[in-house]
């Protein structure tokens, strides 16, 4: 009889908690391994930080258009954190449930530079590539309606989206 219970208690929690998805980390020494992850299709390139407040609402407003969008809203996240946030990072990335990029370079300048040499640093910051690998970066809090038109339309350009 006691075989029994742990597969009821089981279901029964099953069915009384959503499931909780755990976002995951992804490390990479370079945005190599990002964009080659992504070849040949439009994406978007979040670049966010624990410490930036604007952040926290694009990361809202993008994983609510994952979840509606699925994969046809394909958004790499790429934290700009320092090694010692790694935890602080999981808690947000979870609490959002996205998957997001970590860097391991500790200079945090020389991956700004790695990232783009005409960047000043400012959050968020993202970056629309196209599916030949061109790109144009954007700063600022993206809005939901730029971000839907840039992907229904996968502007051939640096143009602005909508």
């Amino acid at each position: 009889m006691r075989s029994l219970k742990t597969p009821v208690l089981m279901l029964a929690l099953t069915l009384l908690f959503p499931v909780l998805v755990l976002a995951e980390i992804h490390h990479a020494d370079s945005l190599d391994t990002i964009e080659q992850r992504n070849t040949g299709v439009p994406w978007l390139l979040v670049i966010w930080s624990t410490d930036c407040p604007p952040c926290h609402i694009e990361l809202e407003l993008l994983s609510g258009l994952q979840k509606r969008q699925g994969e046809k809203l394909r958004v790499e996240f790429f934290s700009f954190d320092a090694l010692r946030n790694e935890d602080d990072v999981l808690r947000i990335a979870n609490s959002h449930q996205l998957d997001t990029w970590f860097s391991t370079e500790p200079n945090r300048q020389k991956l700004q530079m790695m990232i783009d040499s005409n960047w000043r640093g400012e959050l968020p910051r993202s970056y629309w590539y196209q599916a030949d690998g061109s790109r144009c970066a954007q700063s600022g809090v993206l809005s939901k309606q730029a971000v839907i038109a840039w992907f229904e339309k996968a502007l051939p350009s640096c143009q602005e989206p909508g």
